[in-house]
């Protein structure tokens, strides 16, 4: 609660304004203290016990005296002043008690503040030490700077060419990668088409090699029966050495069978077989 309230005071009033105030105050101690004086002498004059009997040279030791033969009512307003003066002197009691907690609340403040300002002006002699240190070195730090400067920029001119050449090498690559692209699609187009003619030539050579088997299963049955023949001692009729139904029909395929060129493909898709 008391860093707050320093807080508000020292945010409220400056420094010179502390100060008048200081000035204000002991002016007012001084006025308190002589009042509390003449106080004290008037409270010791009014209530002395043991009063002279001759004594008329005060006129209040006079009054005091003179005081039984004065009617009730006189002395009941004696009486109301007495102690409205002693509510007086308490009242300036309390009010120089809350004096005495102000001056105690603005000595604080007034030490806070010199402290505050002891420590400003440390921070403003170093920042103007610092100053006069740039302004004896400035040259020197002027020549840094600038060379500082051109290297820098030297640094961001050779980014900007390197990022320059990186995006010409990502545009040819990324033209190279749709030419491979398209070359590929047309070379796996190209080769969907050589198998399909591959596998026609493959049937179609089947094909040729069924009918060259039948051909040859034909042929070879002759020689089979006439090997049968003489292993039973049997003479050879005409009837088996009489050639099959259209046996010339079966000799002219087998002629042209072997006269015929190769169909297209079939070196290749024999060499690769070979290589495989």
């Amino acid at each position: 609660m008391n860093n707050e309230e320093d807080g508000q005071l020292t945010s409220r009033y400056s420094y010179q304004d502390f100060l008048e105030l200081l000035s204000t105050y002991e002016g007012e101690l001084q006025a308190r203290d002589v009042i509390i004086d003449c106080l004290l002498k008037k409270q010791q004059l009014t209530s002395t016990p043991n009063l002279p009997s001759n004594s008329t040279a005060n006129a209040l030791e006079s009054l005091v005296r003179d005081s039984t033969y004065i009617d009730s009512s006189s002395l009941q307003s004696v009486n109301r002043c007495c102690s409205s003066c002693s509510n007086n002197l308490l009242s300036t009691a309390k009010f120089l008690l809350s004096q005495r907690e102000a001056d105690i609340k603005i000595e604080k403040c007034l030490n806070l503040l010199t402290q505050r300002h002891s420590k400003y002006m440390e921070e403003l002699a170093e920042k103007h030490k610092h100053i006069l240190g740039i302004a004896k070195g400035e040259d020197g730090y002027i020549k840094e700077l600038e060379v500082e400067r051109d290297q820098l920029f030297e640094q961001l001119k050779n980014r900007q060419d390197d990022l320059t050449e990186l995006e010409e090498e990502k545009t040819k690559i990324e033209q190279k990668y749709l030419e491979e692209r398209e070359r590929e699609k047309l070379l796996v187009l190209f080769l969907l088409e050589e198998r399909g003619k591959l596998l026609k030539e493959i049937g179609e050579l089947k094909a040729v090699n069924k009918a060259s088997t039948v051909i040859c299963r034909r042929s070879t049955s002759l020689p089979r029966r006439i090997i049968s023949a003489a292993k039973q001692n049997s003479p050879i009729s005409t009837k088996h050495l009489l050639l099959p139904h259209n046996s010339s029909e079966h000799h002219q395929q087998r002629d042209d069978f072997y006269q015929k060129p190769p169909l297209m493909g079939t070196t290749n898709y024999a060499n690769n077989n070979k290589n495989m």
